[in-house]
């Protein structure tokens, strides 16, 4: 499964165009650099003005722009995800259209206007603070493209009960969270596995609730066959996963005594054992 919310979130300083006070930021004040690089002007674009297919982009802006907005009108409380549920509301109102063709293209543009990012090693359990926002902005922008289609359909589809599954999923990690740092004050890894405290104590968070549950089998199956129909480079995977076969591990419920269904659908048709990656928030 790849539910792209958290991945997304911690990238939001690469998105946020318009600060609290609504003053626009430039290129440079989001990478803190007297002046962008290619990479970093190709990124900053791409974030500025979203393709139609960057619907990831597009809903992260959202949820940005609500927290902002929110917070000029009242004083936001440690995990008041509000701003967030109306994002995902508002994000799969809005129409969507996209190819994966389409995708494609701003993808290799991302690599030819980022190969050393994209070939930088990184500790995707560390806390996001400490990495390099230029790199984790390249990998996070050719990520959002290559599976927004998915994540859309992911981020939209409806739990049995009638809520949007983007919402639903995100409720029990945000309470787990809360229990354990109730200030409020958090980081969470890339690869969904620690959150970190303000003084960089970390915690390890149950897998049960990117695995479990109908909203997440659910959304995984809008992931299931999309590396077999559309592969992604090799070095890619290898720098952001590992394999294919330790995401699908780390997505594999813990509750199910079997492996899921995709480890025999990557041997069949890729002659991987392998799946996809997934997704939490912010608030």
């Amino acid at each position: 499964m790849k539910f792209i919310i958290l991945f997304l979130v911690l990238l939001s300083l690469l998105v946020t165009i318009i600060n609290a006070d609504g003053e626009e930021l430039k290129c440079e004040d989001i990478f803190k650099v007297s002046a962008c690089n290619e990479c970093q002007t190709e990124l900053w674009n791409i974030w500025k003005n979203p393709p139609p297919c960057g619907f990831s982009i597009r809903f992260i802006r959202n949820i940005i722009t609500n927290y902002i907005d929110a917070s000029k009108q009242t004083h936001l409380v440690p995990y008041n995800i509000t701003p967030y549920n109306e994002a995902v509301k508002e994000s799969c109102d809005a129409g969507f259209s996209c190819s994966y063709q389409e995708a494609e293209s701003l993808m290799k543009e991302v690599e030819n206007k980022c190969p050393k990012e994209l070939t930088t090693h990184v500790d995707w359990s560390a806390n996001p603070t400490t990495l390099d926002s230029t790199v984790t902005g390249a990998y996070g922008t050719v990520l959002f493209l290559y599976f927004g289609i998915p994540d859309h359909d992911a981020v939209c589809v409806k739990s049995s009960n009638g809520e949007l599954c983007g919402i639903e999923i995100a409720k029990p990690l945000v309470d787990w969270i809360k229990q354990k740092i109730p200030e409020g004050k958090f980081q969470i890894s890339f690869d969904h596995k620690f959150v970190y405290k303000e003084d960089g104590t970390r915690f390890e968070i149950p897998r049960e609730f990117f695995a479990c549950g109908e909203c997440a089998n659910k959304m995984r199956k809008f992931y299931e066959d999309w590396p077999v129909q559309h592969p992604f480079p090799e070095y890619l995977v290898k720098n952001i996963f590992g394999s294919w076969e330790e995401v699908e591990k780390f997505y594999t419920c813990p509750k199910d005594n079997g492996r899921m269904k995709l480890k025999r659908t990557f041997r069949r048709s890729t002659g991987f054992p392998h799946m996809m990656n997934a997704n939490g928030f912010v608030f």
